[in-house]
């Protein structure tokens, strides 16, 4: 069911369309658009100098400019010699050139190939190897027998007590230099089993 109209709604006057203001917003919005558009582009681009006073000078066109220019002798270089002509000699064909022969050296099935034995001298390269990477662990005396780690540890312990009775490990504290103290030693074993 429809309700019944409004008595207040009857009493306001209706607008007139050439007075509606929203019927033409779409093109005031575009050209508020575009104007600023144009303002914000002619700031961006807007250039400004600093004005100083700035004297350049006045100009006297009256003086002359004497330059004084030397004055340079050109030497041409003497031209060069004309080339003196070959001079052909011509040499009579009297002596005679022996031919070296080339012999082939395709081979037949049946023929015997002699071989000489070539000795081969095996050359040895010094490689310096880690301690920690050796796959058969030097033996120091007493040493000989266990595992290659039980023979790294025996020495690592012999040459340790080695040290202790050579060196003097008190020389640090004579020299009053205390905390922990560590003696290094540095040494190769060549191939021979030589210690160098």
């Amino acid at each position: 069911m429809k309700s019944p109209p409004d008595p207040s709604q009857s009493r306001l006057p209706k607008k007139s369309p050439k007075a509606d203001v929203s019927r033409n917003s779409s093109i005031y919005f575009a050209v508020g658009l575009v104007l600023m558009l144009f303002v914000t582009y002619q700031t961006i681009n807007y250039k400004s100098y600093d004005k100083s006073n700035v004297d350049i000078g006045s100009l006297d066109l009256e003086k002359e400019i004497e330059e004084e220019i030397p004055i340079i002798d050109l030497v041409k270089p003497p031209p060069p010699p004309p080339a003196a002509p070959e001079v052909i000699e011509i040499v009579e064909d009297e002596e005679e050139v022996e031919e070296t022969v080339i012999e082939s050296t395709e081979i037949d099935q049946e023929d015997e190939i002699e071989i000489e034995e070539v000795e081969v001298e095996e050359v040895y390269e010094d490689v310096e190897v880690p301690f920690s990477v050796i796959e058969n662990v030097p033996e120091y005396p007493g040493c000989e027998k266990g595992s290659n780690a039980e023979k790294r540890k025996c020495m690592s312990a012999k040459i340790a007590k080695f040290v202790q009775k050579n060196f003097n490990t008190d020389l640090a504290g004579d020299l009053g230099l205390s905390g922990r103290q560590r003696i290094n030693v540095i040494f190769k074993i060549d191939k021979n089993g030589n210690v160098t």
